[in-house]
């Protein structure tokens, strides 16, 4: 969520969504983008964000993808427990 924070739209919407299907969990995560720049409202930059988050989710044998679609970003993950 802390990547909402950072890049999406001012007073933008985000939906966040976790379901647990069978032996995985799945969250999506959807936000409006910035009609302009990149936001970081003040906030630490490390930008390894996503590729560490990528890199947990697959060390453990979960998918992650991404997507910026239609002035929205999608993240989608899964990790079996």
């Amino acid at each position: 969520t802390t990547n909402v924070i950072k890049h999406g739209r001012p007073g933008g919407e985000c939906s966040i969504s976790l379901n647990v299907v069978g032996p995985e969990a799945h969250l999506k995560i959807t936000n409006q983008m910035p009609k302009t720049g990149n936001r970081k409202n003040g906030l630490p930059v490390g930008c390894s964000g996503l590729v560490g988050m990528e890199d947990r989710m697959r060390a453990f044998g979960g998918k992650f993808s991404t997507q910026a679609r239609a002035g929205q970003w999608e993240l989608e993950a899964s990790i079996p427990f």
